[in-house]
């Protein structure tokens, strides 16, 4: 009995630094923005802030080598489709305005949302489509190159693309863990 309740002790003890620990080690820049509008479109902030983490590493202005720009890397291409449908107005300093991490991440949540619905829910092929493009996923789809599931995406033919999955999947999982980090005002 005595060894149980040990044991018990132990495992509240070590749970209790876990939790403790990952406010520190999980910080997340921006959470207030991404919690604010995971929360319009229903998505977890967790997996907002994963993109975010795998995407620019919570740097809000980053421009990358094909022109992604800021925190979620949207292309400007991709912002202007995104403000067509969802009735935002022009901005003649689109490619400028994507670096402010609040009109970025109403972007790319936005647009994780879209791939989310167009998917059905799956976050596997809404991710790949959103590192590929949803016309590269449905090709692989229909042409039987990707079964569009996790545990063969080494079927994808785009390394960057497998890489992005695995490691949106793999910072998803352990951003989950802490809950609590998403309640913070």
């Amino acid at each position: 009995m005595k060894k149980l309740l040990a044991l018990i002790v132990i495992i509240l003890v070590f749970f209790v630094q876990v939790v403790v620990a990952g406010r520190y080690l999980f910080f997340f820049p921006y959470a207030s923005i991404i919690r604010s509008e995971a929360a319009v479109h229903g998505i977890s902030p967790a997996l907002v802030a994963a993109v975010i983490r795998v995407e620019s590493g919570f740097r809000s202005q980053v421009v990358s080598r094909r022109g992604a720009r800021g925190l979620m890397q949207v292309m400007p291409a991709t912002a202007r489709y995104i403000m067509g449908k969802s009735g935002h107005q022009g901005f003649d300093d689109l490619e400028e305005r994507l670096l402010d991490p609040q009109f970025n991440v109403q972007m790319g949540v936005w647009y994780l949302d879209y791939l989310l619905n167009r998917y059905d829910g799956d976050i596997v092929l809404a991710l790949a489509a959103y590192n590929a493009g949803p016309g590269k996923v449905d090709w692989w789809l229909k042409e039987n190159i990707w079964d569009g599931t996790l545990a063969n995406s080494h079927q994808i033919p785009y390394a960057e693309t497998r890489n992005h999955i695995q490691r949106v999947m793999y910072s998803w999982k352990h951003f989950r863990w802490f809950p609590q980090l998403w309640s913070f005002k």
